[in-house]
């Protein structure tokens, strides 16, 4: 999935940056990269920035608002491995 978003002129892969405000209905966000503030607005948000996540947290603040439901179970362990296969 990375490869194919990385081949879309206007997408902009981040690593290692940290989410810190999230506006869904606005797609925008705020967050940290190398030491600065930034802020970006699109079309709309993609979250994959883990269970503890400020997009999820924003997403679970607003699910009557949103119209969906979500549950949500913690490993013991902390960590699973997921492969999707072609």
């Amino acid at each position: 999935m990375i490869k194919e978003a990385d081949t879309f002129e206007k997408v902009e892969l981040k690593f290692e940056a940290k989410v810190t405000k999230v506006d869904l209905e606005a797609a925008r966000i705020e967050y940290e990269f190398d030491g600065e503030k930034h802020e970006d607005q699109g079309a709309i948000v993609i979250g994959t920035d883990g269970a503890g996540s400020v997009v999820r947290r924003s997403m679970m603040g607003q699910t009557t608002k949103l119209l969906f439901n979500y549950s949500q179970d913690f490993l013991r362990h902390g960590y699973k491995e997921l492969s999707i296969l072609p």
